[in-house]
């Protein structure tokens, strides 16, 4: 027969061998790091590393408005205190973190500019980054809305969270010294 040309499409998809997660994150920093609007992050298990948490930080200083929907309950054992250990910096830089507390979330989708989506098992945790993951990157407008308009609604039943929440000493010891030990 004859050579088939290449498929275009709007949608990519990335695989990652055992311990080769550091590919399917280098697709996330490189949306973050594009962003000149919006960044939505909607994610079960976020317990992500320094490089993700700087590209967040440089969003807001280039002005993206960086919303974050994130489990508030979780079906893994200190899970939320992990991600907990996480908030202060990204909220002191004008994050927006907002719990979903309705079910568990085992969402895994980030949409940015309306202009690319991406969705699959890779969660943005040390654990993703040692397992067999995979990432689709969706750049078509109609399905970019669609993840949007999705995450949207489940920030509008979502709990917000403040920098200025009180919190108990016991709560305190779990969200800083627990949760730093459950990233190890």
């Amino acid at each position: 027969g004859f050579p088939q040309p290449p498929v275009q499409s709007s949608i990519r998809i990335y695989l990652s061998s055992m311990g080769a997660g550091r590919r399917l994150e280098r697709r996330y920093l490189k949306a973050f790091r594009s962003a000149r609007h919006q960044i939505l992050i909607a994610h079960g298990y976020f317990i992500p590393d320094r490089a993700i948490v700087r590209a967040l930080l440089a969003a807001r200083k280039r002005g993206v408005r960086v919303r974050l929907l994130l489990a508030g309950r979780s079906d893994v054992p200190f899970a939320v205190a992990a991600t907990r250990s996480r908030y202060q910096r990204l909220l002191e830089a004008g994050v927006e973190v907002y719990e979903w507390n309705a079910s568990v979330l085992h969402a895994k989708a980030a949409a940015i500019d309306g202009k690319r989506f991406l969705v699959g098992s890779f969660n943005l945790d040390p654990l993703s980054l040692a397992n067999l993951e995979v990432l689709a990157e969706v750049s078509d407008p109609r399905l970019t809305m669609d993840g949007e308009a999705w995450i949207e609604r489940h920030l509008d039943g979502a709990h917000r969270v403040m920098s200025d929440e009180p919190h108990s000493p016991l709560q305190r010891w779990i969200y800083g010294p627990v949760g730093r030990l459950a990233l190890k």
